[in-house]
C-alpha cells in the first residue's frame, strides 16, 4: 500500500493537472476533499456558494460536477479554472485519521 499525506497527494494532483493542461504554476488551483463522494459533493456545493464567486469561478461550472464525482467515486478533486473552463483531476483515496503524539 502507498501511504501519503493529503497535502502531498494534493500537491501532486495539482502539479499533474497543470502539467497536463500546460498551465503555469501561477494559475490558481483548488483541492477539495471529503471521506466519501457524497460528502465531497457537499463540499463542492459549499465552495460554489462561498469561495467560487470571489475566485471568478461560475457556480454552475462547479454544480455540473455532481454526476462525475458520484459516477467516478472521487473523494478528492483538484480544480483549475482557466480560460473560462473548469478542469479537474480526481481520485479515490482512503482517509486515515492523523495520530497526534
Amino acid at each position: 500500500m502507498n501511504y501519503q499525506t493529503l497535502e502531498d497527494l494534493g500537491r501532486r494532483m495539482v502539479r499533474e493537472l497543470r502539467e497536463r493542461l500546460g498551465f503555469p504554476e501561477g494559475v490558481p488551483a483548488y483541492l477539495l476533499w471529503a471521506s466519501t463522494p457524497e460528502e465531497l459533493w457537499e463540499v463542492v456545493q459549499d465552495f460554489a456558494r462561498r469561495e467560487a464567486p470571489r475566485a471568478g469561478i461560475p457556480s454552475r461550472a462547479l454544480l455540473s460536477l455532481r454526476p462525475i464525482l458520484l459516477k467516478e467515486g472521487f473523494n478528492i478533486v483538484a480544480l483549475v479554472f482557466h480560460g473560462g473552463q473548469l478542469h479537474l483531476q480526481g481520485t479515490r483515496a482512503q482517509m486515515l485519521p492523523a495520530i497526534k503524539g
